[in-house]
């Protein structure tokens, strides 16, 4: 598919138990093209297509230097096809389910701590730098939209995450939410379900005794 069409990038579906490609393959060949249908929706709204291990690139140079400037803890994917994306002028989509996506208990995305915090800090301002680099106008509320979402995922896993006490848990949850980088956003953001959590939460420890206790209810109902 990639050599058939000359693409720079190519993206597969995720392979589940009893998937079957039910989508028309999408083909992207120009660079407003991709811009559109890719980058806006994926990349800077964050619908997804931030994994790397579902994809093939076309060998680019590649800034490397930027994972020893910055901890981006879990957010690796993102940086890197922020970079990627650059320069893509040619992108396919193959609906075929090709690669499996697993989270074991130990995985960096159901354990959370002042590492996971320091890394969502250094992603959103290098995505807001690299994001700059497209040229796409006025995204500012879309880049909040995203800076709320993921401090919401954040806190939701904090809140679940294996940690000594209950006091480190609401340390690092408070270390998310009084952030210089989410902090300002959430103050000017309007009223949504995950602002409406994330400010209960930062203003009472109840608040995080009830999410640890939902997640943790809910980890049991569903084995």
């Amino acid at each position: 598919f990639a050599r058939a069409y000359d693409l720079d990038i190519v993206k597969c579906d995720l392979k589940m138990r009893g998937t079957v490609a039910t989508r028309e393959n999408e083909l992207y060949l120009n660079r407003m093209e991709v811009l559109d249908h890719i980058v806006r929706p994926y990349l800077v709204c964050g619908q997804g297509m931030s994994l790397v291990w579902d994809k093939l690139y076309r060998n680019k140079p590649f800034d490397f230097n930027m994972f020893e400037r910055g901890n981006y803890a879990t957010f690796e994917d993102l940086i890197y096809n922020l970079q990627f994306f650059l320069s893509a002028e040619r992108v396919g989509w193959l609906h075929e389910p090709l690669h499996t996506y697993e989270v074991t208990a130990d995985s960096a995305t159901r354990n959370y701590g002042e590492k996971n915090v320091l890394g969502l800090e250094a992603t959103i301002h290098a995505r807001a730098n690299l994001i700059a680099q497209y040229a796409l106008g006025d995204v500012a509320a879309d880049m909040d939209a995203w800076i709320v979402n993921n401090a919401t995922n954040a806190v939701l896993t904090a809140a679940a995450a294996p940690m000594k006490s209950f006091s480190e848990r609401c340390r690092v949850i408070n270390r998310i939410l009084n952030s210089d980088e989410i902090r300002p956003v959430l103050e000017r953001c309007a009223v949504t379900r995950n602002t409406v959590i994330l400010k209960s939460v930062r203003a009472s420890s109840l608040a995080v005794l009830a999410l640890f206790c939902a997640k943790r209810i809910r980890s049991l109902l569903i084995g």
